[in-house]
């Protein structure tokens, strides 16, 4: 009888890399470099989409920082150096085609319940309970 719920964000192109690469986000995606000690001066966080390769209908936005200028990473206290042209890959946001979604939920021997769609159609929440 146990009942979870589970949400996506369906992929929309460049309107879903609008969603992450604004003003709010960008603060937001950088706190963990901010974190290690970098600045903004210190080089350029990039937003861009990708075809997730093990997957029709999976994308994922991908977040890079390339280092303007030589510095020095702080991370669970060793000093990691990072050299001018040198690429942080961030980890990745999953955006989904709805068929896909649906499909993984399935696959991971889920039963679909009830499946929600939010008003604008960009999120849908599926409820689902172990097959």
């Amino acid at each position: 009888g146990e009942v979870a719920v589970v949400d996506a964000e369906l992929f929309a192109g460049a309107d879903t890399l609008a969603g992450y690469d604004n003003p709010v986000n960008r603060r937001f995606a950088f706190a963990p470099l901010a974190g290690a000690g970098l600045t903004e001066a210190d080089g350029e966080l990039v937003f861009d989409l990708e075809e997730d390769a093990r997957m029709v209908g999976l994308h994922r936005v991908v977040k890079t920082f390339t280092a303007a200028r030589a510095a020095v990473l702080h991370v669970a206290g060793e000093r990691l150096p990072l050299g001018a042209g040198d690429v942080i890959r961030m980890s990745p946001s999953h955006k989904y085609e709805e068929r896909t979604f649906l499909e993984l939920l399935s696959a991971a021997d889920l039963d679909i319940v009830q499946v929600f769609r939010s008003p604008d159609t960009r999120f849908l929440m599926a409820a689902v309970r172990a097959r």
